[in-house]
């Protein structure tokens, strides 16, 4: 293959940085990009006012403490733990009793967040690892297209060449040319697992919705995960933490994140053991819980979208009417004859992934990049061998297999719709 093209791709300057480069949709973004930064500047709050700024716990101590005990004791509480007993009840005397009052999660919290934003981030990872793997550099694409609005008309039809050469030599020459044992199987692998690899031209689209699959398992798991966290019984957590507050039930009643907690603290005299119940105030449980009433109500908006996203992506991917329609309108046929070469232009030359990676183009640099890119991909099929022995038009050409088998009928016979 000629790896010169992805040379010139590389050297490629921006000439403005306005523009976020993306291999993904903005649904995908806000799950991998914004999500993570919010997250990660929650930890940074919560972290700092813990470690850095003020004392995470503060602690009533006893008069006959001596100099030095006082930061002793809350530094053990904090480390220990502290347990919570409201204060209407007595404090139980079995130790076993109160340890399963016990606070374990507070002093985690930030990097229990930080593990959270990496969850979020993990999928496009691993989407960014695969794509490139496949030889399909989708993200230089991007970055060429999004350089081609700023350019002037000489500059962006030298790289809307590009684009359209890039394309040519990954997509559709790649599914004839021949590799290796080693390539071989590790295509295979991919093939079993996403229905496909690049010589079946579905290779990037099946993969990309299990990538879209990981991401819902992922917000889904976040919920999971907060309130195991958490240890809280609350199935929709900041929906009734928000409902306990408006209705004036703090966490006097609920327990939820108190700001109130006791530490048994012994002290050795004369190899005596004096133990000693302190009360400890936990300030950064104010924080906690407005950060996590935030963050479940934004995972509950993350979810949505990442659902109705995968959604339409699947229905995008499955009905061929809805997949090829974004590519067909930047193209009208001349005659009958065309038609049958725009037909085999979409199924048998551009595929699935073809599709795939001009609807990614379109969605990160708009439509007139795609349009110019579709039209010389469009030329140089017309101009190829292949495109003299397209078949005949048959009645049920572009008919979807999903609307046929529902009984709804197909536009005009022998165009493509």
């Amino acid at each position: 293959m000629d790896t010169g093209f992805f040379d010139k791709v590389k050297e490629l300057k921006f000439t403005s940085r306005k523009h976020r480069i993306s291999d993904e949709d903005a649904v995908d973004r806000i799950n991998s990009y914004y999500t993570p930064i919010i997250i990660i500047f929650i930890s940074t709050i919560i972290g700092t006012k813990m470690y850095l700024v003020g004392d995470p716990v503060q602690c009533w101590i006893p008069p006959e403490f001596k100099d030095g005990w006082e930061q002793f004791a809350e530094n053990y509480c904090w480390v220990k733990n502290t347990y919570y007993v409201p204060e209407n009840e007595s404090i139980p005397s079995d130790k076993l009793d109160r340890s399963r009052e016990e606070l374990t999660y507070y002093q985690w919290v930030p990097f229990v967040l930080a593990l959270q934003a990496l969850l979020f981030y993990l999928p496009s990872a691993i989407w960014k690892l695969l794509n490139w793997q496949s030889g399909i550099h989708i993200s230089d694409l991007v970055s060429t297209a999004l350089n081609c609005l700023e350019d002037d008309e000489q500059k962006r039809q030298e790289k809307v060449a590009l684009l359209t050469r890039h394309i040519e030599l990954t997509i559709v020459k790649q599914r004839t040319q021949k590799y290796g044992l080693i390539v071989r199987t590790k295509r295979l692998i991919f093939r079993i697992l996403f229905c496909g690899y690049t010589k079946t031209g579905n290779y990037l689209t099946m993969m990309y919705l299990g990538i879209k699959l990981l991401f819902i398992a992922n917000v889904v798991g976040q919920f999971f995960l907060l309130n195991s966290f958490l240890g809280t019984d609350y199935k929709f957590y900041g929906w009734e933490v928000l409902n306990d507050l408006i209705n004036n039930r703090d966490w006097h009643h609920t327990g939820h994140f108190p700001r109130v907690t006791l530490c048994d603290f012994d002290i050795r005299v004369l190899g005596n053991m004096h133990p000693r119940t302190l009360q400890c105030v936990l300030v950064v449980n104010l924080f906690n819980e407005k950060a996590y009433i935030f963050l479940w109500f934004l995972f509950v908006f993350v979810s949505i979208i990442t659902i109705v996203d995968a959604i339409a992506w699947f229905l995008w991917t499955v009905l061929s009417k809805r997949r090829y329609a974004t590519i067909k309108k930047y193209i009208t046929p001349a005659d009958q004859q065309e038609r049958r070469m725009l037909r085999d232009f979409l199924e048998e030359h551009l595929r699935a992934d073809g599709a795939f990676v001009l609807r990614i183009i379109s969605k990160n640099a708009g439509d007139p990049v795609v349009s110019d890119v579709v039209k010389q991909l469009w030329d140089s099929y017309r101009a190829s061998p292949s495109a003299k022995n397209s078949r005949p038009i048959r009645d049920n050409d572009y008919a979807d297999p999903i609307l046929s088998a529902t009984g709804e009928p197909n536009s005009e016979k022998g165009t493509f719709v």
